[in-house]
């Protein structure tokens, strides 16, 4: 009889780390940060990429409906090493927040001048050409 109750104990522990999907909550976490950092991107122009660098840190969590609500953006660009921040809910009630560290870049194209020009002169079209770029953007 001991050994069914540790057996039952052992696997309500490793599933105290997932929600009902099977997901463990910090992966769960770090899926929605990269969704809600690109979404912060729409509209923009080139196409930027975004992924996690660590896993996030959890607050100590007791409840059954675990809700991550996003706060805020650490830079307005997501580009070069940033982080997300995340309310964190369980049962309705706020927990505590979570920091998801995130990497992005930009694909794009930008201009640049096809011959040197003097200081404040306007280009024109004829004077201007694209080429692709992946990086970090200038200013």
């Amino acid at each position: 009889m001991k050994f069914l109750t540790l057996l039952l104990l052992g696997c309500l522990a490793l599933r105290a780390g997932e929600d009902e999907t099977g997901i463990p909550l910090p992966e769960r976490l770090q899926r929605e940060a990269v969704e809600y950092a690109q979404s912060q991107t729409k509209g923009s122009a080139g196409q930027y990429v975004v992924r996690a660098t660590k896993p996030p840190v959890l607050p100590k969590l007791k409840g059954t409906d675990i809700q991550f609500e996003p706060s805020h953006l650490s830079k307005r660009q997501p580009t070069g090493a940033f982080f997300a921040v995340f309310k964190v809910r369980a049962d309705g009630r706020l927990v505590g927040s979570a920091r998801v560290e995130l990497e992005g870049r930009w694909t794009g194209r930008l201009l640049k001048t096809a011959e040197p020009l003097s200081r404040k002169t306007v280009p024109t079209d004829a004077q201007l050409e694209e080429f692709p770029f992946e990086g970090n953007p200038p200013p």
